[in-house]
């Protein structure tokens, strides 16, 4: 998602739209789904990739953790998630990917 310079600042123009309200519980609806990615994603017909199931998985949570962190200007404290490590790892190891 962020590998454009315009996706963004995008991003922030419309989430600063939001009533702070609605971004806080905007984000707090992120990080549900970040926090319960790896238990099941659910495999609708939209493929806009080949079908990589890790590749997919990176993608999809760190999206969700850099929405997340654009939701509130201090951004996410890392104390909050659970098994960050693991997903760190998991990123990581997609650096490089042809994919």
């Amino acid at each position: 998602m962020t590998n454009g310079e315009q996706v963004t600042p995008f991003l922030i123009m419309l989430l600063d739209r939001l009533p702070a309200d609605t971004r806080a519980g905007l984000r707090a609806a992120l990080l549900d789904l970040f926090r319960g990615a790896r238990k099941k994603i659910e495999d609708g017909p939209y493929r806009p990739t080949p079908f990589d199931a890790v590749n997919r998985l990176a993608a999809y949570t760190a999206n969700l953790l850099v929405l997340a962190a654009l939701c509130d200007a201090r951004g996410i404290d890392i104390a909050m998630l659970d098994d960050l490590g693991s997903s760190v790892r998991l990123w990581r190891s997609m650096c490089g990917s042809s994919t």
